[in-house]
């Protein structure tokens, strides 16, 4: 059963936590409500009462919406609606979006001719700074000064052309390079510091689609 889209484009559960709902089975009525959700290997679980005592076991999404379905009777409490936690697919969205990005980028500075000209004469300078160093010539300061003119004009050239000089400055994570998954293939500790923005960035692309399908 896949999650409900909320007004914003979040995630939440299909059922409210707090609903509460008089059902009536085999002729005998009874009162269910759901007291917690949880989210595990795609599937929402419920853990949920009857007439005020747990059940043994939690509830799939379709097994509650099974129950009501045959069984419910009236709603007596709403609930509330609880958000999902940070979803694998959310984060794959969100770094692929990052990544072709950055592809993007790179692919505008490589292409730029006069940025690839202004790169040579710096690459040149590098070697010649490193000569003198190592042969303790005179005019490396100059050499540095000259260096560090072609650098700024290099990313003017590339702001100029449209390039995002930032996103090759960036700090990148450790554990994950910027993909968003570790090592073992769990979601990085930078995704979760990141989970409202990139669950923003899901959001927005779920509202896009739901107003073409309108």
């Amino acid at each position: 059963m896949p999650p409900k889209v909320g007004n914003d484009g979040r995630l939440y559960y299909n059922y409210n936590v707090g609903l509460r709902v008089v059902m009536k089975e085999n002729n005998e009525g009874w009162h269910f409500e759901i007291k917690n959700a949880t989210y595990l290997s795609c599937t929402e679980y419920y853990t949920c009462a009857r007439n005020g005592e747990l059940m043994p076991a939690q509830l799939s999404a379709n097994r509650v919406r099974f129950l009501l379905s045959v069984c419910g009777q009236e709603v007596i409490a709403a609930g509330e609606a609880r958000e999902l936690p940070l979803l694998p697919e959310e984060v794959e969205n969100f770094y692929s979006d990052k990544i072709e990005y950055y592809d993007k980028q790179l692919a505008k500075m490589v292409n730029c001719k006069a940025y690839g000209e202004a790169r040579t004469k710096i690459n040149a300078l590098a070697c010649k700074i490193g000569t003198y160093e190592a042969l303790e010539k005179p005019g490396v300061e100059e050499l540095k000064k000259e260096y560090a003119e072609i650098e700024n004009s290099a990313n003017e050239i590339l702001i100029k052309a449209g390039v995002d000089v930032s996103i090759f400055n960036m700090q990148r994570c450790p554990d994950c390079n910027e993909h968003g998954f570790d090592k073992y293939g769990s979601i990085c500790a930078c995704a979760y510091a990141k989970a409202e923005e990139i669950k923003d960035f899901n959001a927005k692309i779920r509202l896009k689609a739901r107003k073409y399908q309108n």
